[in-house]
This record gives C-alpha cells, structure tokens and sequence, in this order.
C-alpha cells in the first residue's frame, strides 16, 4: 500500500495533463464518436463563497482552487497543441457561479465538450481514485468521453480508476451534466479526504 501511494506522489500534474490532452486527440480521430472538436467548456467546479470538499490539511489548497489550477492548465494544453479548438472558460478566477449560469455557458457557445472539473471527498480516509460523471447511459456521446477519460487514468497514468458514474449510481441528476446540450462530463480528479492524494493534487511542476 505505501508503494501504491508513493507512486501517486511521482507522478508529475504535466503527465497528467498531458493524459487528458491526449484523450481529446484520441476523440478528435475517432469515428467511434462522429465529432470533431470546435469549442470546448471547460468548468472548474465551485469558486467564490462555495469552497467544495472538505480537505485534509488547512496548509494546501481547497477544492475550488486546485479544480481551477487543472482547469487552467488544461486549456492551455489545448490552446498550445490544438490551435484550432476554441476554449472557453465557466470562470477564470475565485468566483462563484450558478449551476444554471455554467449551462448556459456552454449551451450559448455551442460547445462541443462540456467538461466540469472537481475533486472528491469521503469519510473514509483511505477511499482513493477517480471518477467521471456522465448523465445516464442514454447519452452515448458523453459515456464515450467518459470511458476514453477513465481507461486513460488507468493505463496511462497508473491511477486508481474507480469508474463511469450514472445518475442511476448517484440516485441524482447532476444539473451540469442534465441541462447541457451537448456531451458532457464531470471528472472527479482525486480525493481530498486521502492524505497520499491530497498531496498529489496539490503538487505543482
């Protein structure tokens, strides 16, 4: 178990950028998908006065600040490797948004991509791992996006997969996921609540 959680600290937050970043060219070249990539959303979760999960340590960055850190770097990948994608942002700094606003977003732009980022939290300590968040699986296009994220945590980036969630696991409808029109996802990039992870999440490069 130390070993497992070693190997989650060496990883560096470019390879894992980089992860999602190849994911998008993998969806671009894809016939499996039927869609090319024209504007993608991105929407760091949280902001403002809504400060996200609990975290482990009052020493390392909240929720809101680490969803808008990958945020960020994660648009500028795009920018820099996939010119001619447009990118657009639900926020760029520490502001708090609606769940409708962060729709209308990307429902206005027409985005192609809409991709919510946020961390996770558990009782448990020793809960570690990511998820993605599709609507249901009804909604192919967004499922698709969800599993090439999912299998790329897992092969890539040697990181815990804990797989696809539906509104059936959750017993809920996310409204991100429900009122966008296009295929979405909203990606749990970790859990706050596991020091190992933590630590991780809040490392730079």
């Amino acid at each position: 178990m130390t070993k497992y959680y070693t190997n989650i600290r060496v990883l560096t937050l470019r390879k894992y950028f980089k992860l999602i970043l190849l994911v998008f060219c993998l969806i671009n070249v894809s016939s499996q998908t039927g869609l090319g990539i024209n504007t993608v959303v991105i929407d760091p979760g949280h902001g403002g006065n809504d400060h996200g999960k609990k975290i482990g340590s009052n020493k390392l960055k909240t929720e809101k600040a680490i969803n808008l850190l990958i945020a960020n770097k994660l648009g500028q990948y795009l920018t820099q490797n996939l010119p001619y994608v447009k990118v657009i942002y639900t926020r760029k700094d520490d502001r708090y948004l609606s769940l409708i606003k962060r729709c209308t977003i990307a429902n206005k732009n027409n985005a192609t991509y809409f991709i919510s980022i946020h961390c996770n939290s558990s009782s448990n300590r020793y809960v570690v791992g990511t998820e993605t968040h599709s609507h249901t699986k009804d909604f192919k296009k967004s499922l698709k996006l969800a599993q090439f994220i999912e299998t790329e945590f897992n092969k890539r980036a040697r990181r815990k997969s804990r797989g696809i969630k539906t509104k059936r696991d959750r017993k809920h409808n996310l409204q991100v996921l429900y009122d966008t029109n296009m295929p979405s996802v909203l990606i749990e990039c970790g859990f706050l609540s596991n020091k190992s992870e933590e630590i991780y999440l809040n490392s730079n490069y």
